[in-house]
């Protein structure tokens, strides 16, 4: 596997201020937490394979906050240092 380019974006077509729990659990779920565990799992098969790559992680609905950014980059680059590490 050479390298993952994790986008998605899923948004209610309700007012922000109507959102229930569960719609903004739903949307956090695919958004967040889809993306994450998509590039954990490529990770793991880079380490696997030695091969090396790219892994670029994007969420279009806003941009990341430092703070997300450097828990990515704290908790999955000193396993990836080889790799080319993205986040946008």
């Amino acid at each position: 596997m050479d390298g993952l380019i994790a986008a998605t974006e899923i948004q209610q077509e309700t007012p922000a201020l109507e959102h229930t729990p569960e719609d903004a659990n739903r949307m956090f779920e695919v958004n967040i937490t889809g993306v994450f565990m998509t590039a954990q799992a490529v990770a793991k098969q880079m380490i696997r394979f030695k091969s090396g790559g790219s892994i670029v992680l994007s969420c279009p609905c806003r941009p990341p906050s430092p703070i997300e950014v450097l828990s990515v980059r704290r908790t999955m680059r000193p396993r990836l240092a080889w790799c080319s590490w993205h986040a946008t």
